[in-house]
């Protein structure tokens, strides 16, 4: 079963690895995956712009509780 979404909107891959960026802070890509709970792997590819589509929702809101408390 696939986990993919596809989004009734325009997925925006600039915008959306320039707020992670912006999110992360200070923190190295280890303690901010850590801190999002996604792998350091998957973290490293989102911020570095090497992704195709959107990532899921339940990723979106990891991140987003991380950000939102900080």
């Amino acid at each position: 079963m696939s986990r993919a979404v596809e989004p009734d909107f325009t997925f925006n891959k600039e915008k959306f690895t320039s707020l992670l960026i912006k999110a992360q802070g200070k923190l190295t890509v280890t303690d901010y995956a850590q801190e999002c709970g996604v792998s350091v792997a998957y973290m490293c590819k989102y911020l570095k712009g090497r992704f195709d589509k959107a990532t899921t929702p339940t990723t979106v809101k990891k991140m987003a509780l991380y950000t939102a408390k900080n």
